[in-house]
């Protein structure tokens, strides 16, 4: 068989010149690569943070209102950051009036751990 040559391109922008013996070994480490995408898909996603206010935050290239996020209000949400976790309540920072809730905790109060 001949033998396949494949470049990949790392995050970091080297390229790597990989020569495979046969299609099947191509297969592997295209779904290898894809893998390690997927991992830092799911990593970006976990470390996003939300908050109360009424717009979301130009540039972040998510939404971050709590409120989108949680699919329901402000008053519901304000009575989840008032309970504790032990009771209920949803996990959060308070930094001066402002609540951050990261996605760890939404995913945690929803029951979605990561």
């Amino acid at each position: 068989m001949d033998n396949v040559p494949i470049t990949l391109t790392l995050v970091s922008g080297q390229v790597l010149a990989v020569t495979l013996s046969n299609p099947s070994e191509a297969r592997v480490l295209a779904d290898v690569a894809a893998a390690i995408g997927a991992a830092r898909a799911t990593a970006e996603v976990g470390i996003r943070t939300y908050h109360l206010g009424t717009r979301p935050t130009p540039g972040r290239g998510y939404d971050d209102r709590l409120t989108m996020r949680m699919g329901c209000g402000r008053t519901k949400i304000r009575g989840l950051l008032a309970l504790s976790p032990r009771r209920g309540g949803l996990r959060h920072q308070r930094v001066g009036r402002k609540y951050i809730v990261s996605e760890a905790a939404v995913r945690e109060w929803f029951g979605d751990n990561l």
